[in-house]
């Protein structure tokens, strides 16, 4: 379902709905997701899907500045959505034993670019880029979404900051004129646990190449609350126009779906 400017304005910069009841009940996600055989259904002129396994998804190539015009106004007019499992792991010292607690649940997450606290900075750095083309430099920008879900599943289940909280699921977005840059040779954790392989398939010639030819830039978006939406509320579907057949007279009918069945009923006429 598509929202107006104006109601897009008053959407959480980040929310959050557990992937199961977004599945189930995927209008719970501020009425942008209906419910379909398959799952959760969506516009696509008006959504941006980051939910698939393809990495392809997540990059945008630009080689001039009216292909970065088009990604820009797709980046800051159209909400973004996540499918992440964040996970926190904790260790518990007791007399006899260390006790290692791990708590993880997957999340649906819509990041909205309209919040002026997330279009601020997509606009800025965007704007970055562009003067990047115009003196034809070689870039590839990495905006990183995940941090303030980091920070927010951290507080809300490790309450004395004592574990350490991962997200599993790819939170970044890029936007390039070459290529995004190969995890395993750029990647310290990478780098460190395979360093023999890293030197010998050519590691350190890849990132020398690399830092020479291409401005590589990451921004982590962060101190961003994040809203967790629980309660599976009824859809509204706000315009119907109902015809009546002998009169000809068109009525507005406000209608309102069941959580649970799905059955349309007309509260208000």
């Amino acid at each position: 379902m598509f929202l107006p400017e104006a109601e897009l304005l008053n959407i959480p910069p980040y929310t959050a709905v557990l992937w199961r009841q977004f599945v189930q009940h995927p209008y719970m996600m501020h009425n942008l997701f209906e419910r379909g055989p398959a799952g959760p259904v969506f516009d696509s002129d008006h959504i941006l899907n980051m939910t698939g396994k393809n990495s392809n998804l997540r990059e945008y190539k630009v080689e001039n500045l009216e292909e970065l015009e088009r990604v820009k106004s797709d980046l800051l007019n159209k909400p973004i959505l996540f499918r992440v499992e964040v996970e926190n792991e904790k260790n518990n010292d007791y007399v006899l034993v260390k006790v290692r607690k791990i708590t993880s649940d997957e999340f649906a997450v819509l990041v909205n670019p309209k919040h002026p606290v997330v279009q601020d900075i997509l606009a800025r750095k965007l704007t970055e880029v562009a003067q990047y083309i115009k003196e034809d430099k070689s870039f590839c920008l990495k905006l990183d979404f995940s941090l303030p879900v980091i920070d927010w599943y951290h507080g809300k289940v490790d309450k004395r900051n004592s574990g350490l909280t991962t997200v599993d699921g790819d939170m970044n977005i890029f936007v390039h004129n070459c290529s995004s840059p190969d995890k395993c040779c750029l990647n310290p954790g990478y780098i460190v646990c395979c360093f023999p392989f890293w030197l010998l398939f050519g590691g350190p010639c890849y990132l020398i190449h690399r830092k020479l030819k291409c401005i590589d830039e990451t921004y982590y978006f962060h101190g961003i609350p994040v809203v967790l939406q629980t309660e599976v509320i009824p859809r509204v579907i706000p315009w119907v126009r109902v015809h009546h057949p002998l009169l000809r007279v068109v009525a507005i009918r406000n209608l309102q779906e069941d959580p649970v069945t799905g059955a349309v009923e007309n509260t208000h006429l």
